[in-house]
């Protein structure tokens, strides 16, 4: 049923947000496997136990992407989106409490770095 989903989306997004969209529901889908949960209809109180054992071990960016990807394809899937309730908006917070929200900035390339890199 989902594969038939991402088949209609072909053509609507670019290829790496579908590949996104598509990582994204099938780490969800072993997630609700693993808890013999069904996957769809999404549940918000299932959502925000998702994020909160997400954020045990990933990062908040990765998490937040999740989430909106699960939202969009649930809303394009005609299913009710979960993810802006109020349980998983909580769950959302708690995860930036406990792991924060700001990313590492990344070296930058000095004119020195390039040098080097280009001998």
């Amino acid at each position: 049923m989902i594969e038939e989903l991402f088949a209609r989306f072909d053509g609507a997004f670019a290829e790496n947000t579908l590949r996104a969209y598509r990582s994204d529901f099938r780490h969800y889908e072993a997630w609700c496997k693993e808890n013999d949960i069904s996957p769809l209809p999404a549940q918000s109180e299932l959502l925000a136990r998702y994020v909160d054992e997400l954020s045990l071990s990933h990062k908040s960016a990765t998490i937040r992407r999740r989430i909106n990807s699960l939202g969009t394809v649930f809303k394009l899937s005609k299913n009710a989106d979960p993810t802006k309730d109020p349980e998983v908006v909580l769950a959302l917070k708690r995860m930036h409490r406990r792991i924060g929200r700001q990313q590492s900035q990344a070296t930058p390339l000095t004119r020195d770095v390039l040098e080097k890199l280009l001998l």
